[in-house]
């Protein structure tokens, strides 16, 4: 479920939807689906954060709303990834604004194999900044 509603940059309403990846391997592809709350009404921003930013380098994640691509096989997630020297409502990247309502998030995350003789399981977790029709 979202978080409470808040004021972020003058946006009333704002809430985030995580979507949780699990990597428990390197080299690991992990395909992932979800459905946005009934509540949740736009997308405005998509971010990813990673338990282990060692893992960063030549990982990739594919993306599709209600099966309309937001960012293509090989898309690198360094691209959406943003450390935590970043306040973190700035950390998401806000070029997608998209109408949403049950709608069904699907994609691909793709282990880049940097922690390959040293691996150890972490999250790339996608983070969906979204406005809610809750009040």
């Amino acid at each position: 479920m979202g978080e409470k509603g808040v004021n972020v940059h003058g946006l009333p309403n704002v809430e985030y939807e995580k979507i949780e990846i699990s990597v428990d391997s390197s080299g690991k592809e992990i395909e992932f689906s979800h459905i946005t709350e009934i509540d949740h009404n736009c997308i405005i921003g998509i971010a990813q954060v990673f338990s282990n930013t060692e893992a960063l380098p030549n990982s990739t994640l594919r993306l599709e709303i209600d099966s309309q691509e937001v960012f293509p096989k090989g898309f690198e997630s360094k691209m959406i990834f943003a450390g935590d020297d970043v306040p973190p409502d700035d950390r998401f990247i806000r070029t997608v604004n998209r109408d949403v309502k049950q709608d069904r998030i699907t994609g691909k995350f793709t282990d880049g194999g940097a922690l390959e003789g040293s691996f150890v399981p972490y999250t790339a977790n996608i983070y969906l900044m979204v406005l809610s029709n809750r009040h």
